[in-house]
């Protein structure tokens, strides 16, 4: 509910900037910037979902090892106007979950993977250093379902991708501590991990 709650706040304020009559008197970004975003994203609710799913089982607690790739990726933003920016999102994501079952050792491998065209709404005008957003990203998330055996005991199958969508609604903000590097943080629903953070360029 407290994610719920920042997220609907920054979405408030960010309106409010957005549709404001004021003339920007010095912003971090504008017009014609390109930024770019590195990041690494918390948490991998996979990861999540099958540790409560299987290792909180009392008869394969000491049999299962969940491991994997949290997100990571970057995303490639050009300002199409003072208060606009449109750009691509892209993120990578693996879980892996190793079980055996009498001397049969399994592995599923997860990985996912989403391109997104972004669209960022700034709304903060005041500040040279800090660039508040809104932001929606819609596009592609190619992933599998890979399970193997040890020894291959004819089990091994591959689940195709089900449902190649990817989206994005998230809040953010960027802190610049020169004119072109800095650093940024996002929260966001669903599209990659709730917490977003990394380095932020902008020419």
């Amino acid at each position: 509910m407290k994610l719920k709650k920042l997220l609907l706040s920054i979405l408030v304020l960010g309106s409010f900037g957005l549709f404001s009559g004021d003339q920007a008197t010095g912003q971090a970004v504008e017009e014609g910037n390109i930024i770019i975003d590195g990041f690494a994203g918390f948490p991998n609710m996979n990861n999540v979902f099958y540790r409560n799913t299987y290792v909180n089982e009392t008869s394969l607690n000491s049999l299962v090892n969940i491991k994997g790739l949290t997100h990571v990726g970057g995303r490639f933003e050009y300002m199409l106007s003072d208060k606009v920016g449109m750009g691509l999102e892209l993120s990578h994501v693996r879980t892996v979950l190793e079980w055996t079952e009498g001397t049969t050792q399994y592995r599923l491998d997860n990985p996912r993977t989403r391109a997104m065209i972004r669209m960022n709404f700034h709304f903060v005008d005041s500040s040279d250093k800090i660039d508040g957003y809104i932001g929606l990203g819609a596009g592609y998330k190619h992933a599998k379902f890979e399970i193997t055996s040890t020894p291959n005991d004819g089990f091994n199958e591959e689940i195709p991708n089900f449902f190649p969508v990817a989206v994005r609604l998230a809040g953010g903000m960027r802190y610049f501590f020169t004119d072109n590097i800095g650093f940024h943080v996002e929260l966001g629903l669903l599209g990659g991990g709730i917490l977003h953070g990394g380095i932020s360029a902008k020419f």
